[in-house]
């Protein structure tokens, strides 16, 4: 439950024949909170293109939401830091192993894409991508050959 009385569930949705992470909000008096996400319900896709299940939902110190469970049978975490639809929508290796990066952030507004070089968890700003009128956006990591165990991160502003 969120300090405002909202209850914000994990759950996994299907996207044609795999499952993604989601979360859903309520209201205090148990309707769908139409205004978080996508008509009450926020999508995550790692991009593994299979299975991917929430198994725990917690808040932060900072009411931020943390979803842990599988994305392709490999451990996944997603934290989500406000209610602005943040999202990555693949994370794809090039064959010359480049990242391609597209994501869904706030329409006609630049988000910022944060790395962690190792596991760590040390995440510093390296980019700005700017997202259409519709939100999205895409961005090309030349430098992730250099990172082979990196991590990335969305945020806004």
């Amino acid at each position: 439950m969120q300090p405002d009385g909202k209850i914000v569930t994990g759950c996994v949705a299907e996207v044609g024949p795999v499952t993604k992470f989601a979360a859903a909000r309520f209201l205090p008096n148990g309707l769908l909170d139409t205004t978080y996400g996508v008509g009450g319900v926020n999508y995550f896709d790692f991009g593994t293109g299979a299975n991917e299940s929430v198994s725990g939902v917690a808040l932060d110190p900072l009411q931020r939401l943390v979803l842990a469970g599988s994305a392709g049978n490999v451990f996944a975490v997603a934290r989500v830091s406000g209610d602005p639809l943040l999202r990555f929508n693949s994370i794809t290796a090039q064959a010359n192993r480049d990242m391609y990066l597209t994501g869904l952030g706030v329409p006609g507004e630049a988000q910022t894409l944060l790395r962690a070089t190792n596991l760590t968890g040390v995440f510093s700003p390296f980019a700005s991508v700017s997202a259409d009128a519709l939100g999205n956006w895409e961005y090309l990591d030349t430098n992730a050959p250099a990172f082979p165990k990196g991590l990335y991160r969305l945020s806004y502003p």
